[in-house]
């Protein structure tokens, strides 16, 4: 980058503010804050003079913005502080200093979730973020830091899996002496971060400096906002929304037998119906999942054994309208190569499993992930076609065993759709608020035990209907775990994740980008990484929105 010198200091505390926010990464949570800021200063005076001020307060934004985001450049969420530095863990404190080091310079930080400021051996997702009252119990508060504990360790197996291996090798010969020589680094991790653990925990102001930082940032870049004047522009958004909304309604009130089919319907069904699985029914569902529930916090957390049978349980049938190998199911690769593909041979839906709340309880969801190898451009000016398409399917279970509601989104955040259960109403929306309503084309087939089918289109990929399978039989498709997707098989001696640095894939950048980017949202229309889907243009939303269901939805009234 070349260096460019600006005195600036002219406008002094005009462009305070502004450093303030992008010095914070632009963690400003309503872009009107600074749009006040900087009208109510130009808008005092009616001089040219303060219009052009005016204007070099936006490019030095971009400036600086660019900067701060140089592709190049992975940019951790917290670095680790001076104050980690405790004289008697100084070298668990190296540890973490010099492996945060070569993860940032080999570009293999995961986004999967949030490092924490000034505790390199926690970090934090949207649900985590949601507790509130831990500071009333001992217990509660302990138990939720294991969980952000547990995140980083899963996070650093990976990263540290994807380092390079000569790097990989001089950090075991550095620190392999704080256990033993035959421990991994990943060990090491788990080791010093239990040191530094225990050295935070007998410190009073521990928990209430962690709890202060439960507001977990979103998805929506301020300064987009700002200089893309989302106050207008997203006006023009909300009207083509609104009439995708209207497309897919009227998609899905066309009788199934009746849409158009392109090509030949595809049906993938999974791979545990042709080997004899026994079906869960809704009351052995309801049983395993609060069995689960063994700690104070209310999470349900099933075994491995138990979440592959809950899986298998509620796998979808897809029919999908294939015309051309773009409409092939398929699982992830790297072949060496800048970009990964998709490979058609062997078709694989990865799992995992989240949380959202609902009333007083903590709801188990189930994620199924599934990829195709692209979305064809239709011609010169399409914006939406590109490499690499994707959809996730998500079931959320109630209490009852029972799917509560389904929804679904392509893996790029985009088309996000709601399908409850009949026990389900749409709640109305706020008039004063501008934002984008929750899109449910259909209500959900009652669920008995059976499998639903997801009809699929050709080259969009959009979902076209939820129905009831009658027969299951077709192209089978396995069941895989979606962390394998943070650290794959690059070449013969090295590993690399799906996902880069900022949580997006690397080649699906989609043309809208250019358009659609004052609504703030990072390449709108990439695929990305879980933890990073932003599904609103208008307003915010996040996929793992932990009061995501009961901000739109209310249970019937029995009345």
């Amino acid at each position: 980058m070349v260096a460019i010198k600006i005195d600036v200091t002219q406008w002094g505390y005009k462009i305070s503010y502004l450093q303030g926010i992008l010095a914070s990464n632009l963690k400003v949570h309503d872009a009107k804050q600074v749009y006040t800021v900087i009208i109510k200063y130009f808008t005092c005076h009616n001089d040219l003079f303060r219009w052009v001020d005016l204007l070099c307060v936006l490019v030095l934004m971009v400036l600086a913005s660019g900067c701060a985001y140089s592709p190049s450049t992975p940019v951790l969420s917290s670095p680790l502080l001076e104050n980690l530095q405790r004289p008697a863990l100084k070298d668990c404190s190296d540890y973490f200093v010099d492996i945060d080091k070569a993860i940032v310079a080999a570009a293999v930080v995961d986004a999967g979730a949030l490092r924490i400021t000034g505790y390199p051996y926690l970090r934090i997702n949207r649900f985590l973020a949601s507790f509130e009252s831990l500071s009333y119990s001992e217990s509660r508060f302990n138990q939720w830091v294991d969980r952000l504990q547990l995140l980083d360790q899963q996070a650093r197996r990976f990263e540290l899996a994807n380092l390079p291996e000569p790097v990989r090798h001089e950090l075991h010969q550095q620190y392999s002496f704080l256990i033993s020589g035959e421990a991994s680094l990943s060990e090491i991790v788990h080791f010093c971060g239990q040191q530094l653990r225990d050295t935070d925990m007998r410190n009073a102001g521990f928990k209430s400096d962690l709890l202060r930082q439960l507001d977990y940032p979103d998805e929506y870049k301020t300064l987009n906002r700002v200089l893309g004047l989302y106050t207008i522009s997203s006006i023009f958004v909300m009207n083509g929304v609104n009439n995708l909304a209207d497309e897919v309604k009227e998609t899905f009130a066309t009788p199934l037998d009746e849409l158009e089919v392109h090509g030949d319907l595809h049906r993938y069904v999974p791979q545990t119906v042709s080997r004899d699985h026994v079906q869960l029914t809704a009351d052995e569902v309801s049983k395993l999942i609060a069995l689960s529930v063994n700690n104070d916090l209310g999470i349900p957390e099933p075994s491995m054994e138990v979440r592959q049978q809950l899986f298998a349980t509620f796998a979808p049938v897809i029919d999908v309208d294939t015309a051309d190998e773009a409409d092939r199911l398929g699982r992830p690769v790297w072949q060496g190569g800048e970009f990964a593909r998709i490979e058609t041979d062997s078709p694989v839906l990865y799992t995992h499993v989240s949380y959202v709340r609902f009333g007083q309880d903590i709801l188990l969801q189930l994620n199924y992930v599934m990829w195709f190898p692209q979305r064809p451009k239709e011609g010169t000016f399409d914006i939406l076609g590109g490499h690499i398409d994707g959809i996730t399917w998500r079931v959320t279970l109630g209490a009852d065993g029972r799917p509560l509601i389904y929804d679904a989104m392509h893996n790029c955040g985009c088309y996000h759709m709601f399908f409850p259960a009949s026990k389900l109403r749409l709640k109305a929306m706020d008039e004063d608020v501008f934002e984008e309503a929750p899109l449910v084309p259909q209500f959900a087939p009652e669920w008995n035990e059976n499998r639903l089918v997801l009809r699929v289109e050709s080259k969009t990929h959009y979902l076209q209907r939820v129905s009831v399978a009658k027969t299951v039989k077709g192209l089978t498709y396995s069941l895989s775990d979606y962390d394998q997707l943070r650290s794959m098989q690059y070449d013969i001696d090295s590993r690399k994740s799906l996902f880069a640095w900022d949580g997006l894939v690397r080649g699906t950048e989609r043309a809208e980008r250019w358009i659609l980017w004052p609504m703030g949202i990072p390449s709108p229309g990439a695929m990305r990484q879980w933890g990073q889907h932003a599904t609103a243009f208008v307003g915010k939303r996040h996929f793992d929105d932990a009061d995501l269901i009961e901000r739109y939805f209310s249970l019937e009234s029995k009345e």
